[in-house]
């Protein structure tokens, strides 16, 4: 069952073994810089879709309102966030 549209595929794969070496990989070979920024776009991706269904869940106006001042949240930010929306208040 898939919950959401896919927008892009992702692959993981074995990265090829380097040629004319013995002994092994060399160091550094599988660097985690080629992964950081991909896995952070990734979060960041998840963390949005994630928020976006819990913003959905909550519906109606006075029931976010009421939830957001139960984390905490200050009244008038409260209102703004869900009366312009998460992302533009």
């Amino acid at each position: 069952m898939q919950l959401t549209r896919l927008r892009y595929a992702i692959v993981v794969g074995v990265l090829p073994q380097p040629q004319g070496r013995k002994g092994g990989v060399p160091a550094g070979y599988y660097s985690r810089t080629e992964w950081l920024a991909p896995l952070r776009e990734l979060d960041g991706w998840v963390r949005r879709r994630l928020r976006r269904y819990v913003w959905r869940a909550w519906q109606k106006p006075r029931r976010r309102y009421r939830i957001l001042r139960r984390h905490g949240i200050e009244p008038r930010q409260a209102w703004r966030a869900v009366h312009l929306g998460p992302w533009r208040g």
